[in-house]
């Protein structure tokens, strides 16, 4: 054993404080960048993302739904989903409701949705779904026109949609 004063450098505090700081910055960088590959945000549906760039395409089937005067009454239970839609003469056999996530695609659901009379009333199965802001999609198999409307899970109650506004719907 050396003693003649000196010290090896690993002894030293001021060191491992120089050594130390940037090690973390280096470790917490490579952490972040593990998390982000690891939980990459998916993303939105193909329909969503083609609102974004060309709004007319959407907008058009909207317009649509406005000069017919559709409008629908929807009603989600448990497990069971209820809609009576307005305005049209000639009933579609089937609706798709979609529920879209706004940021997640593995979090959206599409219903089909098929007609139990001939006044306009149509029923599917329901899964709940989680809690969080959706986008939901309502429009007939040929995707000739849509409604539109926003709304916040989890989705019971009954909710109205209306053609030709991009206000959130009503829930009762």
């Amino acid at each position: 054993m050396r003693d003649d004063g000196k010290r090896g450098f690993w002894r030293e505090p001021m060191v491992w404080m120089i050594i130390g700081l940037p090690l973390s910055a280096v470790i917490a960088a490579v952490t972040s960048a593990v998390i982000a590959f690891k939980h990459q945000d998916s993303l939105v549906s193909e329909d969503i993302h083609k609102v974004g760039l060309v709004t007319t395409q959407g907008r058009d089937r909207e317009d649509k739904a406005a000069s017919l005067g559709l409008s629908a009454r929807l009603h989600i239970g448990p497990d069971h989903l209820d809609i009576a839609l307005e305005g049209l003469s000639n009933w579609p056999d089937m609706l798709n409701l979609k529920l879209v996530h706004p940021t997640e695609a593995g979090q959206d659901k599409v219903y089909r949705l098929h007609r139990v009379d001939a006044a306009g009333h149509y029923a599917a199965s329901f899964a709940s779904t989680k809690q969080g802001r959706r986008l939901l999609v309502l429009e007939p198999a040929d995707a000739s026109w849509r409604l539109v409307g926003v709304l916040q899970s989890p989705l019971q109650g009954e909710i109205l949609l209306g053609a030709g506004t991009r206000n959130p719907p009503t829930h009762h």
